[in-house]
């Protein structure tokens, strides 16, 4: 190999790998939340798959929460409650939902459960699912 070539490649290597390694780098909370949506309050659909279930959920202004079973032909609530109000989707946050119990009780899939945790975590809002024995994590983000 012509030294010029030599002198070429080298550079060319250090050059990639210094913009390799710049956009490897971590994630800051900055950058994080530009992402972020401006608001709770909406539709949020599922990212993960859990067993053939899709589940979609709306947050209102109200600050309650609903969590459907969606399938191609129909649609039932797993979950609706209320949380405490002061959310905000800039900051990552933990919050427990209490239960709806007359709603829940009138849906076939609806939770038993009095309370649910809802964690939210660089824009994706995510709980436990159960059924039948089994617990997923599922997975939500807003479109």
């Amino acid at each position: 190999m012509r030294k010029g070539t030599k002198t070429a490649a080298i550079f060319g290597s250090i050059t990639m790998g210094i913009v390799l390694t710049a956009c490897g780098g971590t994630v800051d909370a900055k950058s994080a939340n530009k992402n972020a949506p401006k608001t709770l309050v909406g539709k949020w659909y599922q990212t993960n798959k859990v067993d053939g279930v899709m589940m979609t959920a709306s947050v209102n202004r109200d600050n309650t929460i609903q969590v459907d079973m969606d399938n191609r032909d129909s649609r039932s609530i797993y979950w609706l409650g209320s949380f405490k109000s002061g959310k905000s989707p800039r900051n990552n946050f933990s919050t427990t939902s209490t239960a709806d119990q007359d709603a829940l009780t009138m849906s076939i899939f609806g939770s038993g459960d009095p309370y649910k945790s809802f964690e939210y975590k660089n824009g994706t809002l995510s709980f436990e699912f159960t059924m039948m024995g089994t617990t997923s994590k599922v997975h939500l983000r807003k479109k």
